[in-house]
């Protein structure tokens, strides 16, 4: 078994994790699981901002309610999903938010169905306008 070989020649990674752990095969699944979760976090963060900006437009357009359910799970999905993603990256005023914009959804969401919200499950049902006083 011989030395390994000079810091010199190593590349940044092999000096971080060890020479040593480098070449074995735990540290190339390593490498697999952590490329997974890197696209996977980065989906998430497209698929979140798509979301927001779909359920944004919905409202803009008149396609669907404000107070609707549509737009709320929207909202709500959106923002879990950038949440994910700002808290893999450390970008922790943007987890801030988003955890705030969860919140404000899930409390908009949990109002349709409480028992005694009769008025507000008109609108959480039907999300379509059914005049412009919904605006």
């Amino acid at each position: 078994m011989g030395a390994p070989p000079s810091p010199l020649y190593l590349s940044e990674k092999e000096m971080r994790s060890g020479w040593e752990d480098s070449h074995n095969a735990g540290s190339l699944l390593d490498e697999k699981g952590a490329a997974v979760l890197t696209l996977s976090m980065e989906l998430c963060g497209w698929i979140g901002g798509l979301l927001l900006i779909c359920a944004y437009a919905l409202v803009s357009f008149g396609r669907i309610s404000p107070r609707g359910g549509v737009f709320q799970s929207l909202n709500l999905a959106g923002s879990l999903m950038l949440a994910g993603n700002s808290a893999f990256h450390h970008a922790w005023p943007s987890v801030s938010v988003n955890l705030i914009w969860i919140a404000v959804g899930a409390g908009a969401l949990m109002k349709c169905w409480l028992p005694n919200a009769n008025e507000n499950l008109k609108h959480c049902v039907n999300d379509s306008y059914s005049s412009r006083e919904d605006l």
